[in-house]
């Protein structure tokens, strides 16, 4: 085997071990976070708000340690959210939106949002919920387990609306409880791709031996 069809074949099994690494997914799921509304953004009340528990999973397992029930809470801004219908509807915020997560220990997660889809459901004397979904990417993590999660990731919540008020028509305000998720990629530790780049060029050493 040349020297060039070794390192070519290094550099692909490289990247495909890679890409089978970074396809485990990272599931962070969250209940009991109080939001409000003012009119214009959603945000978590008094800022970091206490959480009820936070559950962290890698393909479906826990981590260790998972679920948590203390020393947890959300910080979650969803900015120029207006004009949602009384009756019901989807509006768009704006984007810049952020969500921090802290975790026991010191660890957290910050991300930063992209538009957020905001679809308010309202069913008079019934229920009313409030739902939100978009793309985020990481500003900071120091997560448990040693765990980094890539981008692109996917946010979503669910809000139980407890009170709402509204004028001509729109929402100017509401409170409610929610749960809500993060999902994405693992990124792999650089020494996971340094140990398989290095098991590999050893394999076409001996190939062309």
């Amino acid at each position: 085997m040349t020297k060039t069809t070794c390192a070519a074949l290094t550099a692909i099994a490289v990247f495909a071990s890679a890409s089978l690494v970074s396809a485990a997914e990272i599931l962070i799921e969250y209940t009991g976070a109080n939001l409000t509304y003012d009119g214009t953004d959603i945000t978590t009340v008094g800022g970091a708000d206490p959480l009820t528990a936070v559950a962290i999973s890698l393909d479906g397992t826990p981590i260790a340690g998972s679920p948590f029930g203390t020393d947890i809470d959300l910080d979650l801004t969803i900015p120029g959210v207006v004009s949602i219908p009384e009756l019901g509807g989807t509006v768009l915020s704006d984007p810049g939106g952020s969500l921090t997560l802290g975790l026991p220990g010191g660890d957290e997660l910050t991300v930063t949002l992209e538009a957020t889809s905001i679809t308010y459901v309202n069913v008079p004397n019934i229920v009313e919920f409030a739902f939100a979904g978009t793309i985020a990417d990481v500003a900071s993590q120091s997560l448990p387990a040693g765990l980094i999660i890539g981008d692109p990731i996917g946010l979503s919540l669910s809000a139980n609306v407890g009170s709402s008020t509204a004028a001509g028509g729109f929402l100017t305000s509401f409170t409610g409880s929610a749960t809500g998720e993060l999902e994405g990629p693992l990124v792999p530790e650089p020494t996971t791709l340094t140990l398989a780049a290095a098991g590999l060029a050893g394999l076409g050493f001996r190939r062309r031996r």
